[in-house]
């Protein structure tokens, strides 16, 4: 049987707040760059009860993307339960008190559509798109579930028992999703940021619904929600949101995200075998939140390191030092702590300590003596923007970015300023 090392390895980035764990408020230090012009045309409401809204007309769009995004990811799970807004995510296609299981799935189907959903550190999302004709059915659906699940305990042990071999298949007998477990692990120890979304083994063995029904409870009020529409919006929108959803019951007040005691920084590393023909390398530097004034620089940093031929670190593993078959690194985008994360899959007979070995010294060495050029960061804003704006080419890509910022950013213009950010990044800012 061939065996393989997967290499996780957590290290320092040297940049102005590499530690800090406070909300953007706290940091002193976010996006404060003019913001471009998207026109008049996005609109941000907000109800009494405090439901966001955000839509965005595009005259020329004939289909709608309907985003609904909830400020409750698995940062919030309680520590021994962890997986709840996992497994509540699975929950919401089930049976409310109106609609039987499978309903909302049909109705799309029929109408050449599907549901969509996903869960991550901050957020919980589900999505679809549909014609303009669809749109009212499709958000009585959403205001359904939002407040109205039927909680039958069959359809709950139907779900816990899918999303624990999710959980055996994707983290357990996947190399990948055991490397990412460990490198969260490592980087945020017992901060909610550190905990595998899909949940740790024991919890989701021990889980019940009532954990479930606190979570919900707790976290699917409306003042928790941002809808988000995007494409042919009909007029009149904004009365059938208020119709539909007006009524609903605030969720407690939100929880508090302060500071946890992260980890002490400084090289760690963590040697684990799996099944497979070559080595690989899993790398991470604590950074910073979506709004810190750093995030741009360092997103633009690890497009001038990887993710493409000529990027640094991409060139000297893939072609002159012949270790690895592919680099891959990003900047995180949460609403707290950030993870500037690298992936390297070595060649046949390249050990991973080796290629850490070698990626840490590049990385010395930049910060120190081989300062990155205009003509990389020109190169690296070009392919940031391309992937950026073809994502918004579509309207359910759009709604994702305006989704996502008006959580992880408190608005939907964040994404605006952060993409205006982007654009301004000098090699100056990027070296510092």
């Amino acid at each position: 049987m061939s065996r393989a090392v997967f290499f996780i390895a957590l290290a320092l980035l040297a940049t102005k707040a590499a530690d800090t764990q406070a909300s953007s408020k706290a940091e002193g230090a976010t996006m404060n760059r003019a913001q471009p012009s998207w026109g008049t045309n996005l609109i941000e409401r907000k109800l009494s009860n405090g439901l966001r809204v955000v839509i965005l007309p595009q005259p020329s769009a004939t289909t709608v993307a309907i985003h609904t995004w909830f400020d409750s990811g698995s940062a919030l799970d309680p520590p021994n339960a962890t997986g709840v807004a996992h497994l509540l995510e699975h929950l919401m296609f089930k049976s409310t008190k109106t609609r039987h299981s499978g309903q909302f799935d049909s109705f799309l189907e029929s109408h050449g559509s599907h549901a969509n959903a996903a869960t991550w550190l901050d957020w919980t999302v589900f999505h679809q798109v549909v014609l303009p004709q669809q749109v009212t059915e499709v958000l009585r659906f959403e205001a359904d579930r939002m407040q109205g699940l039927a909680w039958r305990p069959d359809e709950f042990d139907t779900e816990l028992e899918v999303v624990r071999n999710e959980r055996r298949e994707q983290v357990e007998d996947q190399p990948d999703g055991r490397s990412s477990e460990l490198l969260y692990a490592l980087a945020y120890g017992k901060d909610s940021y550190g905990h595998p979304t899909i949940g740790h083994a024991a919890d989701l063995k021990s889980m019940r619904q009532s954990a479930l029904r606190d979570h919900y409870r707790r976290h699917y009020g409306p003042n928790r929600a941002v809808v988000v529409m995007v494409g042919a919006i009909s007029q009149g929108i904004m009365e059938t949101i208020e119709a539909l959803y007006g009524e609903m019951k605030s969720s407690p007040p939100a929880p508090e995200r302060g500071a946890t005691k992260l980890p002490a920084l400084g090289g760690r590393r963590v040697k684990v075998t799996t099944k497979g023909q070559s080595d690989r390398l899993h790398m991470g530097w604590r950074s910073v939140a979506v709004t810190h004034a750093d995030h741009p620089e360092l997103t633009v940093l690890a497009e001038v390191l990887a993710n493409a031929e000529s990027a640094r670190l991409t060139e000297a593993l893939t072609r002159t030092r012949k270790l690895a078959s592919v680099v891959s690194l990003h900047q995180t985008m949460t609403q707290r702590t950030g993870l500037f994360e690298l992936q390297i899959d070595a060649l046949p007979g390249v050990s991973a300590e080796s290629v850490a070995d070698v990626v840490e010294r590049m990385i010395d060495d930049l910060l120190k003596q081989q300062a990155v050029t205009d003509v990389e960061v020109k190169a690296a804003q070009r392919r940031l923007l391309a992937r950026r704006y073809n994502t918004l080419a579509s309207a359910d890509g759009c709604a994702e970015l305006l989704g996502m910022f008006s959580i992880i950013a408190g608005s939907a213009h964040g994404a605006q300023r952060w993409i205006s950010a982007i654009e301004t990044v000098t090699a100056v800012d990027v070296q510092r």
